[in-house]
């Protein structure tokens, strides 16, 4: 969405002060050898097939380059260079395959430097985008502490009809 938001800023320029807060689960914050290895290891446990699969995703990414990996760089350029300066709440796990903790620590403290007002949810154990699952408690009063925090409102009534 933050490609797509970057690209449409000259067509709707509203559109930009009209988000007040970003949500980020499980960024992908490796290189792409190490999204491959990271694809083999959440897919099977198994070493034996760890490496085929390490080796068809490199594939795929090079075979569909243009719709993949491009897509995978202008993201990562967009998360370098981020468009908005909106708070922002971010959920990781130290263990995930797709990112690297110490890549997501200088990250972030390039969004901070930069302005950004960025609260971290991190657990040494979880599982890539799997964190709602595994840590609701922790997971519902980070969201919600995040969201009060930037003062939207009281919710919309809804008919009950």
């Amino acid at each position: 969405m933050m490609v797509r938001l970057q690209d449409a800023a000259r067509e709707h320029p509203g559109i930009q002060q009209r988000i007040r807060g970003l949500v980020y689960d499980s960024l992908v914050a490796v290189s792409l050898e190490d999204m491959a290895r990271g694809v083999a290891q959440m897919t099977t446990a198994s070493p034996a097939l760890q490496p085929l699969l390490r080796r068809g995703t490199l594939l795929y990414f090079r075979l569909f380059g243009r719709c993949t990996v491009s897509y995978f760089q202008a993201a990562l350029d967009v998360f370098h260079r981020p468009p908005l300066r909106c708070p922002t709440l971010v959920f990781f796990c130290h263990n995930d395959p797709l990112s690297d903790p110490q890549v997501m620590g200088q990250l972030l403290d390039s969004w901070r430097a930069a302005g950004i007002v960025v609260q971290v949810q991190e657990w040494p154990v979880s599982r890539h985008a799997g964190h709602l699952r595994l840590h609701p408690q922790d997971y519902g009063r980070a969201l919600d502490a995040f969201l009060r925090d930037l003062d939207l409102g009281p919710p919309p009534v809804r008919s009950k009809l």
